[in-house]
């Protein structure tokens, strides 16, 4: 059989645009499923945040009388177990503090120390979930029910 330039360059093109795709398809999708568990990952330490943060807002509305007590604080439990298993190191230290602060019995802190708590925890979360915040802490106060709350009375 005698193939001539043509027929070799056409034969080429096929196995060129049969090849291509399937060595592209097999480089992608190890790099898709792995883009795929960060993002899966991301929104399970972004749903377990925001439990978190939701439940010290209950408890805010606890200290102040417009929730009951228990169940603020099973809420806040739960949703802090479930923050240890994606926390990363500096946002459970910052839990850490903020839970040491308001679960005292002695040298109860005051509002204002709260506060400095509760932003250092909110921009930790920050931090792991977004990698960077330029935010202040008064902004990041301003939408605490901590830090009107305390204040207020």
């Amino acid at each position: 059989m005698n193939w001539s330039a043509p027929e070799v360059q056409a034969a080429s093109i096929g196995v060129l645009a049969i090849g291509v795709p399937a060595v592209l398809a097999l480089i992608s999708y190890p790099i898709q499923k792995w883009l795929d568990r960060r993002e899966r990952r991301r929104e399970t330490d972004l749903v377990a945040s925001v439990a978190l943060l939701e439940s010290i807002g209950d408890l805010a509305a606890a200290f102040m009388g417009n929730r009951d007590m228990n169940e603020a604080q099973t809420k806040y439990a739960v949703a802090k177990m479930k923050f240890v298993a994606v926390g990363n190191d500096q946002t459970l230290r910052s839990l850490a503090n903020f839970d040491g602060a308001i679960s005292a019995t002695t040298n109860r802190p005051t509002a204002s120390e709260i506060d400095d708590y509760v932003a250092d925890l909110v921009k930790a979360i920050r931090l792991q979930s977004f990698g960077k915040t330029k935010l202040k802490n008064e902004i990041l106060l301003a939408a605490t029910p901590f830090s009107k709350s305390e204040k207020d009375k």
